[in-house]
């Protein structure tokens, strides 16, 4: 059984590496996205900092885009 599996499956495991990696990386990625919310939340709007909360949200349009980009990869 195991080496009909190899047989047939064994071209595809590059492809089933790739989807795994580009899925935890667009996890990761959306992940970060709450956690810089919180930054901006937390620091750039309790302190009045206008800049902080503009570079936070630039990061966080970055960090969203790159789990869009993982996401068409993967798919």
């Amino acid at each position: 059984m195991f080496s009909l599996l190899k047989k047939y499956f064994a071209h595809f495991l590059p492809l089933f590496f790739g989807a795994f990696v580009l899925t935890v990386l667009r996890v990761v990625c959306e992940l970060e996205v709450p956690n810089l919310m919180s930054d901006v939340i937390d620091t750039g709007i309790v302190n009045n900092d206008v800049a902080y909360v503009l570079e936070t949200g630039l990061f966080m349009l970055l960090w969203a885009l790159g789990a869009v980009c993982a996401d068409v990869l993967g798919n």
